[in-house]
C-alpha cells in the first residue's frame, strides 16, 4: 500500500494520514485487543471452484467475522467492484464460519472513509 500511496503523498502526510484513519471512530473497532479476538493479515481462502482469495485483514471475535479490505482512492466506478470482492469474501467466510455472523469493511484509507457491508 506504501508503494501505491507515495506518488501523491511525502512520507510525513501518509504516516500521519494511516495514523488518523486508524485511530478513527470507525475503523477503532477493527484495531481493538480483545482477549477472545484473533487477527489475520493476508489470509488465503478459496471459494467452492478453488480459487484462491486473499483478504487483507480478518478479524475474529466469538461471535463475529470480520474482514477488512483496504483501498486508495476512490473511484466511483471501481466502488461497485469493490463491493462485489468484499461481498465475495464474506461469502467465502460465511461457508467457512457458518456460526458465526460476518461483517465486510471497505477502508478508503487517505480519504478516512470506510464503508460497512453487513
Amino acid at each position: 500500500m506504501k508503494d501505491e500511496m507515495r506518488a501523491d503523498y511525502p512520507d510525513q502526510e501518509m504516516t500521519d494520514t494511516l495514523i488518523r484513519m486508524l485511530r478513527s471512530e470507525e475503523m477503532a473497532d477493527c484495531f481493538t485487543r480483545r482477549p477472545d479476538r484473533e487477527v489475520r493479515k493476508e489470509q488465503e481462502f478459496s471459494d467452492g471452484d478453488g480459487r484462491l482469495f486473499r483478504m487483507d485483514r480478518l478479524i475474529m471475535d466469538r461471535d463475529k467475522v470480520t474482514v477488512v479490505d483496504y483501498k486508495t482512492g476512490k473511484d466511483r466506478g471501481a466502488e461497485k467492484g469493490y463491493e462485489a470482492q468484499l461481498r465475495n469474501y464474506m461469502k467465502i467466510l460465511r461457508g467457512v464460519y457458518p456460526e458465526r455472523r460476518v461483517e465486510g469493511v471497505i477502508a478508503y484509507i487517505d480519504l478516512g472513509e470506510v464503508t460497512r457491508i453487513t
